[in-house]
């Protein structure tokens, strides 16, 4: 490349950018930039790009970056400003007006004040952010992908539909922050900080579910990825929301995760895992549901009650003297033989779901013995499964 004037920056990226031998450029980044800005001082490079701990002027950094009028006309196409590689550690940068869709890639932005600012659909990818003072500041839109939010204080912010993909998030304060339609595949959640304000979706924009009308065009390979990284950001969040003590938000990412593999068995042809899953997410709810537990028991009770009435039902071996009041005859009433039969067999379908005896009701015919010791298997699982779900959620 040919060598920048000497008034000005030069400074290109991405750095590892080479020129090859018929003049084309090879490089692993997206695209070539040179910063055409004039050197700043006594330094090789302008004030965004000169590596000093210097404190930089705010005036200065807002006196050579491109007019509003022409940040707005480049951001139709491509970045409003290009200032990848900037070097702001410690700087306060609230004076400026916004960040507005400029690229930021790998820039320097360690322990950087921008309170209330604006940064939509800015591009911080591999930025180091670490200690940075975000409080209040707009988000929305912005790559933050693989970028350093260690100790980030982001209270407040708003980082909807903001792409956090292999973003690392240590100690990052995300009280009060909107957090809505984001991309976290990837990203490493250690000790972050979230409030009952914190606000995410129900569903994660990878979900096939987020957006029911373009499921169905979603190619398949497309779509092996998009529930992979679905199910990586719901353990994500699961995770956050147990060492947060949130657990109705530990309890949704944990049943949408499943979901997820219920999906990825049923798109990869796993018909018997897909089986087990879907019987265990109707019938358990994946062990999150005791009201789940306690409508199927019921369900299997009453369904029995009707097949023993049906294969020939039971016998009460004794008939002992009734002991109990004698009503009015004003209220009295005589019960059709039909409802009477099902109402008994339905008594004996409660004592033997519940395993308690047959006493002196007792199967009449093979049919119902087998039908009753069915029953009666079912009943230990889904009585063992229910004692198993009140404790799992009072351990929460």
């Amino acid at each position: 490349m040919s060598k920048p004037p000497e008034d000005k920056c030069g400074y290109q990226f991405p750095p590892d950018f080479e020129v090859t031998g018929e003049g084309c450029g090879t490089s692993k980044g997206p695209h070539y930039s040179s910063c055409y800005r004039t050197t700043w001082n006594d330094y090789d490079r302008c004030v965004w790009h000169a590596k000093t701990d210097e404190p930089k002027p705010i005036d200065e950094l807002k006196n050579v970056r491109e007019r509003s009028s022409c940040r707005e006309l480049n951001s139709q196409n491509g970045p409003a400003e290009l200032l990848d590689g900037a070097h702001l550690p410690s700087a306060s940068i609230d004076g400026l007006s916004d960040l507005d869709g400029c690229y930021l890639r790998r820039a320097n932005l360690r322990d950087v004040h921008f309170s209330e600012g604006s940064c939509k659909r800015a591009v911080f990818a591999d930025a180091n952010l670490a200690d940075g003072w975000f409080r209040g500041t707009n988000f929305s839109g912005a790559s933050l992908s693989q970028s350093s939010l260690k100790e980030t204080t982001l209270k407040g912010a708003n980082l909807t539909g903001c792409k956090l993909e292999d973003a690392h998030l240590e100690r990052t304060n995300l009280l009060d922050t909107t957090l809505v339609d984001i991309r976290l595949y990837g990203a490493t959640l250690t000790e972050v900080k979230i409030n009952e304000e914190t606000e995410f979706d129900d569903k994660c924009v990878y979900d096939p579910k987020y957006d029911i009308k373009s499921d169905a065009d979603i190619p398949e390979m497309e779509m092996t990825n998009q529930l992979i990284k679905a199910a990586g950001q719901y353990r994500l969040l699961e995770q956050l929301a147990r060492a947060s003590a949130f657990p109705d938000m530990e309890r949704n990412n944990f049943i949408r995760r499943k979901d997820i593999h219920r999906r990825q068995h049923r798109e990869d042809g796993r018909w018997r895992r897909w089986i087990q899953a879907s019987i265990s997410r109707w019938v358990l709810l994946y062990g999150e549901s005791p009201w789940r537990i306690i409508g199927s028991s019921w369900a299997i009770i009453v369904i029995f009650g009707i097949l023993y009435s049906i294969v020939g039902g039971i016998t009460v071996t004794t008939k002992p003297a009734t002991h109990a009041f004698d009503l009015p005859q004003l209220v009295s009433f005589s019960v059709p033989v039909p409802i009477e039969t099902l109402l008994i067999n339905l008594y004996f379908s409660i004592v033997t779901f519940t395993t308690l005896g047959y006493g002196d009701i007792q199967p009449s015919n093979g049919a119902t013995q087998a039908l009753a010791g069915v029953e009666s298997l079912l009943g230990a699982v889904l009585i063992a499964l229910l004692v198993f779900v009140l404790g799992r959620r009072a351990a929460r």
